[in-house]
Formats: C-alpha cells, structure tokens, sequence
C-alpha cells in the first residue's frame, strides 16, 4: 500500500482532527538506520525526536510500530484525490476499538466513511464517522446491554445525512443532524419472523434509493426513497429459509436465495426437501419474473 513514507528517505504525514476542527500533525522519517519524527499543533513549532536505530531492518520495524500506534490513537493519513495517481491511497485510518468486521461503508459522495467498534461478548457497539477531508472522528450511535448485542450493517443513504443501521433484528434509521434513530423494519428471530440477520442484512441498490429490509412475518421488502413499500414478498415456509438476497444495481430486480434448512442444518424435518434455488423478482412490477435452480449450496 503506497502511503507515501513507508519508503526509505521520504515522510509519512498523519493528521488528528477534533470535533471543533483543531488538527495536531505528526510525521515520521526514515533515512537508513536514521528514525526522526516530529509532533506538533496548528501555527506551533514541531518537537524533533531522532533517533538511530541499530540497523536498516531495526529502523524499518520503529517505523512502522509508531505509525500504527499513531493510527490507533485516532489519526489519520491524508491525501488530496485531485492529484492522486490512480489506485494510490487517499485515506488510511485504524477502525474504532475492536473493529466492527465488515461494518464500513462510504457516503455517496465520497466524503464521510462509517465504521463501527464493539467491546465485550459483545456487550457495546458503536458507530464513528470518518471525515475523508480531514480525519475527524465523531461517534454517532451506541448500545449497550447487559447481555450481547450485534451490530451487522451500516451504510448510508443516498443524502449522507442518514446511516441504515442493523443491530441484532432491527433496522434503524440515523439522523445524523439530530442523532434520533427511527424503526425501519424488525423482527424476533425464531419468533416473529424466520431470518437470520447474520446473512440476511439491509442493503441499497447502487443510487441509494431503494432499500432491501426483513420484517416480522418473514417479509422481505424494498421501500423506496420516501420510504414507502415498492416490493413484499413473503418467505415464510415450513422447511426452507431465505439466506440471501441482493438488489440489482439498478435497483429494479431483487434476487432471494430460498434453500432447504435441511441442505443448511441437517434438520430432520427438512431432510426431504431439496429446494435451492434463487427467485427474481421484477420490484417496478411486483412479479417473479424467473427461479434458477442452484446445483451446489451457494450460502457458504
């Protein structure tokens, strides 16, 4: 990854960013055994340490150990895009604490990026956004509960001002003007509806106006940008579950994986059907318009 420093003889700057728009800079260089960094705030003078370490290899190793502990400690690597070559980073930044998996997601314009942190069994999660001008870090939603809670999807709408949120069953809408969170859609898993929100989670299509969400009943729905009900179907079924779904680019086709439980778990009461396949649904019209049959488990 070329984040302009890591190379012998040149500078690796980061910066950190407060809420308030305060920003402190450090910067790291590494010229043979030589190791320098120097530490300052907005309008102030740097602090110089150097330091000679006892080889090439040592000096490479101090770099790299105090860059990620810088970015661990909230700062972050920037870089104009305008004049960037392409494939060379513009941004580099640690996740929140623990990491959040595969909880990360950009806002349409490219502007903000959200990530999520979690403590515990998990006991707390939590989202931060990212400022991708400047490094600055905002935490804008949190839960903790005594037991564990599971923080699966976050992704913005198509504005940047509102992140869809899937914590455990529920679908969250956040406002990040104001902070409030809204109910979208939700469930009980093995009560209310028959999901599974590890694999079935909230998604947008490619312009961030239509939204894919499960809700009790074992309903699967595409709402549209005011929030109204585009598509319904039903996936209740004694012996088979729904494990996957994506919406087309376009947003007008809607793909739901439906699968024997049998062919997933080895249920016994499932064992004699061999569903798997994948219907399309056509949303602007409310119709299936075909089902593919699947010749392996495709939900791995």
């Amino acid at each position: 990854m070329d984040m302009r420093g890591w190379e012998n003889g040149s500078t690796l700057e980061l910066v950190k960013a407060d809420g308030k728009g305060k920003r402190r800079f450090w910067a790291a260089r590494r010229d043979g055994i030589a190791f320098e960094t120097r530490t300052w705030a907005e309008g102030k003078a740097p602090k110089v340490v150097s330091k000679e370490q006892q080889d090439e290899s040592a000096a490479m190793r101090a770099f790299d150990k105090a860059v990620r502990a810088k970015l661990r400690d909230g700062f972050a690597f920037l870089r104009d895009p305008r004049g960037a070559e392409s494939g060379a980073v513009v941004f580099a930044a640690f996740a929140s604490g623990g990491g959040g998996g595969p909880v990360l997601d950009l806002s349409f314009d490219g502007t903000l990026a959200v990530t999520a942190g979690m403590r515990g069994a998990p006991t707390s999660v939590w989202l931060e956004t990212v400022d991708i001008r400047t490094g600055a870090r905002e935490r804008v939603f949190e839960k903790t509960v005594p037991g564990q809670v599971f923080l699966h999807r976050a992704c913005f709408d198509r504005s940047g001002e509102n992140i869809v949120v899937s914590v455990d069953e529920q679908t969250l809408g956040l406002d990040l003007r104001t902070g409030k969170t809204r109910r979208i859609a939700g469930y009980n898993e093995g009560g209310s509806a028959d999901f599974n929100p590890f694999v079935s989670q909230p998604h947008f299509d490619r312009a961030r106006e239509r939204l894919v969400v499960f809700d009790k009943g074992t309903i699967v729905r595409v709402l549209g940008a005011a929030g109204e009900t585009l598509l319904e179907v039903p996936m209740k079924h004694r012996t088979t579950e729904c494990r996957a779904t994506r919406i087309s680019p376009s947003g007008k086709l809607l793909a739901l994986h439906r699968v024997s439980r049998g062919i997933v778990y080895g249920h016994d009461d499932a064992g004699k059907d061999t569903t798997n396949v994948v219907d399309v649904w056509d949303v602007d019209r409310g119709k299936l318009r075909t089902t593919l049959e699947m010749p392996c488990r495709i939900d791995k």
